[in-house]
């Protein structure tokens, strides 16, 4: 044999060892994409689910009480107002102020809602968490499971509304630590 048909066969045989290579690694991403896709994916924004077993605490009145306040706290427009990042940031921390000083007195938390209802998208819904974490809470570290999935959510509305928003995603970890 010549030199140029030894040379053919080696190149012959390292093109079908490439394909071969090749096809296997293609069936084998395809597997890993098949299965990727038969698992549910969670997002990071998703909303977690209630525990199958509540604690002994968060009683049937307790998670009537919240969702009456869940009902109510719907029922509002979060997020319509058009002001400015400046006005809209004053009004947040003046909610949030009177929110802080309204434990325990629930009635005053109507003042932090028109305050939160002049914000930004965002931070409308970052107010509405913060309110709806206070409105959950019972004692200690424990809160009202429903209120705070609940909560939850208005985070994640408000960083769908502005992922940029900084509070947003604090708010965010303090729902979910």
């Amino acid at each position: 044999m010549s030199d140029s048909t030894t040379l053919i066969r080696v190149l012959t045989f390292a093109g079908f060892l490439a394909t071969v290579y090749g096809v296997r690694t293609l069936i084998g991403w395809q597997r890993r994409r098949a299965r990727a896709a038969s698992v549910p994916q969670r997002h990071v924004l998703d909303v977690p689910e209630l525990p199958g077993k509540l604690p002994s605490w968060a009683t049937t009145e307790r998670l009537a009480t919240t969702q009456e306040y869940i009902r109510q706290m719907r029922s509002l427009p979060w997020g319509q107002a058009k002001t400015d990042a400046a006005t809209s940031l004053q009004h947040f921390e003046q909610g949030i102020l009177i929110t802080d000083k309204a434990e325990g007195e629930f009635d005053k938390l109507g003042g932090a809602i028109r305050e939160f209802l002049q914000c930004s998208p965002a931070l409308a819904w970052t107010g509405a968490a913060y309110v709806m974490r206070r409105l959950s809470y019972v004692s200690g570290d424990n809160y009202v499971p429903n209120g705070l999935q609940e909560a939850t959510g208005y985070t994640t509305l408000a960083i769908k509304a502005d992922s940029r928003q900084v509070e947003a995603w604090f708010m965010r970890v303090r729902m979910l630590a």
